[in-house]
């Protein structure tokens, strides 16, 4: 039973029975006096009195046809009620993905009864499940990778049931389809102790074969998922820098100790700070916070979620444990240049780009204002919206209602 039958269900049950107790409530009343011309004032009780006067043969059944006016203004409120309680405890997690040409997205969700991931497709309403949650769409759209406790996940994105698991990925996360589609880039873990940090390697799909392409991570938590600039360079996010020298140029740059910045590392060289002048400019507004950059296929577009530059957002922050709490939007990069694109204004999570560049996915905060969390990473309880890049039109997605609309999915 959808969601929409149990609520018409609900709504007519209850309405049914309120409408019984009028008739109850009318049995004991004088009706002799009443005039035609209260009746018309009073429709609705009068109508259902009118009703409950007549012999049952007489009768027609409340519900059967076109119900009374306080019957069908309860299963009104009902249905509005309903649906909206059941979304409230669905949550959508804060980490999504977007295939290639931006027009699904995976993603995380959680009910009170389960928790799972899917695919949806917010132009066609397409809304399947998924057995892992997919961190990565490859190049063509065809297959979508994840992880679990067992290591990366492949699947293929049209029959998603079908899944294997790729050989030596044990200890692996965070899975990016290098281009070309044969190997997966991921955060090994599992790293022996002469390194003793996370490591950035290469798996072969098929063989399992390992290559290490960024060893000695100095961060061991919140090493952003990196994303491909073109076959032999990516884009990562970290709160601490990968070396003391890229240390000194961040703060050279106005960075804050543990800064979440953007790094661009080419195989075979060393990571340098991404987009310099955008982060310098960043950094001079004050409590400045902004995202991980992501990068579209060749570099054409960038995207992160930066504090909003928008009049209607210039209002004093309110103050919360870690400072002023702000608003943020999303921006994007071509040439070198930062752009405001959306005009939202509010408490947003990390942005995901389309590989095409032409679609943005973001987290907004759906909590109450009064009480979100703080920072750039949004509030606990998110939704994704999307942003056309190039239109700038923004769709919210409504994920929690379309899931709560689903028994597949409770």
């Amino acid at each position: 039973m959808t969601a929409l039958a149990a609520c018409d269900l609900a709504g007519t049950r209850a309405a049914a029975a309120f409408v019984a107790s009028e008739q109850q409530a009318m049995r004991n009343l004088s009706i002799s006096k009443m005039s035609a011309n209260e009746i018309s004032r009073n429709d609705a009780t009068a109508a259902t009195a009118f009703v409950s006067r007549r012999s049952p043969s007489q009768r027609r059944p409340i519900i059967a046809g076109r119900p009374p006016f306080l019957s069908r203004l309860l299963l009104m409120i009902l249905c509005l009620v309903i649906p909206q309680a059941a979304t409230a405890q669905i949550t959508i997690g804060s980490e999504f993905t977007l295939s290639p040409d931006g027009s699904e997205l995976a993603f995380g969700y959680r009910t009170p009864k389960t928790r799972g991931s899917a695919l949806y497709n917010w132009k066609t309403g397409l809304l399947r499940a998924t057995p892992f949650m997919a961190n990565s769409y490859s190049t063509d759209g065809k297959k979508i990778a994840g992880h679990n406790e067992q290591g990366l996940l492949v699947a293929d994105a049209s029959d998603p049931t079908r899944v294997d698991l790729v050989p030596n990925s044990n200890g692996c996360s965070l899975p990016v389809f290098q281009p070309g589609n044969k190997t997966l880039l991921c955060i090994d873990m599992m790293v022996p102790k002469a390194i003793r940090h996370p490591t950035m390697v290469l798996i072969d799909i098929q063989t399992g074969q390992r290559q290490i392409v960024l060893g000695n991570l100095v961060s061991t938590f919140d090493i952003a998922q990196p994303s491909f600039v073109s076959p032999t360079e990516f884009l990562f996010g970290t709160r601490d820098a990968p070396n003391n020298e890229l240390r000194a140029a961040g703060k050279e740059l106005g960075a804050q100790d543990l800064q979440l910045m953007t790094y661009r590392f080419r195989f075979g060289s060393t990571p340098q700070i991404a987009f310099p002048d955008v982060v310098r400019r960043l950094l001079q507004t004050p409590f400045a916070s902004f995202s991980t950059f992501v990068s579209s296929e060749g570099g054409r577009r960038t995207a992160f979620v930066g504090r909003s530059n928008d009049t209607s957002c210039a209002e004093p922050p309110q103050i919360g444990p870690f400072g002023p709490m702000f608003r943020y939007d999303v921006y994007a990069i071509e040439n070198g240049v930062a752009t405001q694109i959306t005009r939202i204004c509010k408490l947003l999570g990390t942005a995901v780009i389309s590989q095409r560049g032409n679609v943005a996915a973001f987290s907004v905060a759906a909590s109450s204002p009064a009480k979100p969390s703080y920072g750039v990473r949004g509030a606990p309880h998110q939704e994704p919206w999307l942003v056309d890049l190039v239109t700038k039109v923004v769709t919210p997605l409504q994920l929690p209602a379309r899931i709560a609309q689903d028994p597949r999915f409770n």
